[in-house]
């Protein structure tokens, strides 16, 4: 069995929380002391990071060894709603900003950090946003 390489608590659901072990992702239900889903091979060989979006229920994102920031809708975890490639090798982290959820920060092995925008699928939405959600342009901060 793989070792956790990452958790976090669901903001929206105080009983609620998501580890990363391997490649998969587990989301648990404290009261009934048992796993409540799995998002089985998020894709990345490693998931490194996991982060909640603080602002929209049952979105979260996680970033992984190939470089890629993934965001799922919990609610529909069959593919993710977004992949952002993110880092030329692994990400380390990514992170939803606390009050512009539409903004998230990664960093990676690659030695940069960079910020990027999902207007789409942020408290915002598209229809509000006037549509699409593109990223800064590749390099972002870095």
């Amino acid at each position: 069995a793989a070792a956790a390489a990452a958790a976090a608590f669901d903001p929206h659901a105080d009983d609620v929380f998501a580890a990363a072990t391997g490649a998969d992702l587990h989301v648990w239900d404290t009261r009934a002391m048992q796993k409540a889903q799995t998002i089985h091979a998020a894709r990345a060989s490693q998931v490194r990071d996991v982060d909640y979006n603080p602002r929209r229920a049952h979105h979260l994102i996680t970033a992984g060894d190939d470089g890629v920031v993934r965001h799922w809708d919990a609610r529909a975890h069959e593919a993710p709603v977004r992949e952002i490639a993110a880092h030329r090798h692994w990400c380390w982290r990514a992170r939803f900003n606390p009050v512009y959820d539409q903004l998230i920060a990664s960093c990676g092995s690659d030695a940069s950090v960079r910020l990027w925008r999902d207007v789409a699928n942020s408290s915002v939405g598209a229809e509000a946003a006037g549509g699409g959600g593109g990223g800064f342009p590749r390099g972002g901060l870095g």
